[in-house]
């Protein structure tokens, strides 16, 4: 008797579907992330189904994340556990090039997830922007004169993730059901599983 093919249910419909394998992971190993964590999520995923498509750019037909690292992760996890894996929902964003890119990765993972310390410097050190004008916890750009070296506060980092600010930025997340005007940036959310991010307005 054949074993029965495990299947991965969508929960989000999109216009652009791609399958796994022509997806690439952007940022590397921007955010920490253990083994259990990409097994809590692939377990998301298989009792509430796949409920957040990738934020994608398509650089000239090669189509990089940026937003979806953790789902990847973890539906990759899942690939080698058997499961069969769809073709998945996609957004493609528009970027003019790697530093807008870049910058649109870093504005779309300023709420979850921990920072690695010394690739998140490495990596904004590639932007030719004014870094007071982020919003990224644990990073203090203030005090930055020059507009290619951040500052970064080490204590500030230590007290941004915890158990307690986690589980308050979750509650605070269930707000997010529409989009919220804020000026220069544009709150935005998820209304399946409410993971929140923020776009800059032009």
């Amino acid at each position: 008797m054949e074993n029965e093919v495990k299947e991965i249910k969508l929960a989000c419909t999109t216009s652009d579907y791609l399958d796994l394998d022509q997806i690439v992971p952007f940022q590397g190993r921007f955010k920490l992330r253990t083994q259990k964590d990409i097994e809590i999520l692939a377990g998301y995923i298989l009792e509430q189904g796949f409920s957040c498509p990738f934020f994608i750019w398509d650089k000239d037909g090669e189509y990089l994340i940026l937003d979806g690292h953790g789902r990847y992760l973890a539906l990759d996890y899942l690939k080698t556990q058997g499961y069969s894996i769809p073709k998945l929902p996609v957004v493609i964003v528009e970027a003019e090039d790697e530093k807008d890119a870049r910058l649109k990765v870093l504005e779309l993972n300023n709420v979850n997830g921990v920072f690695s310390k010394e690739v998140l410097l490495d990596y904004a050190k590639a932007l030719t922007i004014d870094f007071s004008t982020l919003h990224i916890a644990g990073l203090d750009f203030s005090d930055v004169q020059n507009k290619f070296e951040p500052t970064f506060d080490p204590e500030i980092a230590e007290k941004v993730v915890t158990e307690e600010s986690v589980k308050a930025a979750h509650e605070k997340l269930k707000e997010y059901r529409a989009p919220v005007d804020t000026g220069d940036y544009r709150d935005l959310s998820c209304p399946k599983c409410h993971y929140a991010f923020s776009v800059k307005v032009k």
